[in-house]
């Protein structure tokens, strides 16, 4: 994404707006939300990222921190960490890494959530997802 093609300032409210009022619809039925920066989308680079949690609150919208994605966005994960990592509440790896890479990354980083896998790929048939990672935390 090239970032003078992204939202408008009405658009990135619009979008917060929808998140919250989506926030607000799940909460009674125990459900949180939580975004997912994605390449190809226009919460793709850091800038689109920072700008979305900014914009969002945190009591609402939680972060689905994909490291690969945003790493092929030209972010940087640890810049992010000291102002939104209390935002994470769900870790993206890419299905090419290991459980030890993922040990690495919290030993470097000190974040530490519980670790998913699903390496036969079977949450991802039973969701009929593709592409999921297969190591979360």
């Amino acid at each position: 994404m090239v970032e003078a093609n992204g939202l408008t300032d009405e658009q990135w409210r619009n979008l917060a707006k929808g998140l919250h009022d989506l926030a607000d619809n799940l909460a009674p039925l125990g459900m949180s939300v939580v975004f997912h920066n994605h390449v190809g989308t226009y919460v793709e680079t850091q800038a689109e990222t920072a700008r979305l949690l900014d914009e969002t609150d945190p009591a609402r919208v939680g972060w689905c921190l994909d490291i690969g994605h945003l790493a092929y966005g030209g972010g940087n994960t640890l810049s992010m960490l000291p102002a939104y990592g209390d935002r994470v509440a769900f870790l993206g790896l890419s299905y090419q890494e290991s459980v030890e890479d993922g040990r690495e990354l919290v030993e470097r980083t000190g974040v530490t959530y519980e670790i998913g896998r699903d390496p036969a790929g079977e949450l991802i048939t039973a969701f009929a997802a593709v592409g999921l990672p297969t190591t979360v935390f």
